[in-house]
């Protein structure tokens, strides 16, 4: 079931309306759309308090593995948090990635690792349609 929400979550797709929007309500119902269509009944609001307390608890133990002294904190689902979140300006503990602009460059090895673009055709010919 996480793993499901992560993956739709991990979506480039995903992502970019994320970053292009200020309101996501539209977004999280997509997700649990998207997760119902798997057999999993969540509502949006759901959708939206579990990816926040994951990327709560995400940027605690990031915050905390970023101290030289301190013992390396993970869970089970840290690793592919880090794959979705770690390049973002509010997660990327490494300034350096940043351009002379101040943007954030995007990782050149980071593979998409979300849902198939076919699984997420729907969603997005729906949010497409919705923007007309």
């Amino acid at each position: 079931e996480v793993q499901a929400l992560l993956a739709f979550y991990g979506a480039e797709e995903v992502q970019r309306r994320f970053e292009s929007s200020r309101r996501n309500e539209k977004i999280f119902q997509d997700m649990a759309d998207y997760l119902e269509s798997l057999g999993f009944q969540h509502t949006a609001k759901q959708c939206r308090e579990k990816i926040k307390k994951m990327k709560q608890d995400y940027r605690r133990r990031k915050d905390h593995n970023n101290k030289s002294d301190s013992d390396r904190r993970t869970s089970k689902w840290y690793d592919r948090l880090d794959e979705i979140l770690g390049h973002r300006p509010a997660f990327a503990a490494d300034p350096g990635t940043m351009d002379s602009t101040g943007v954030m460059q995007a990782c050149p090895f980071r593979q998409n690792t979300g849902p198939s673009t076919s699984a997420l055709s729907a969603v997005e010919e729906r949010s497409a349609s919705d923007e007309l």
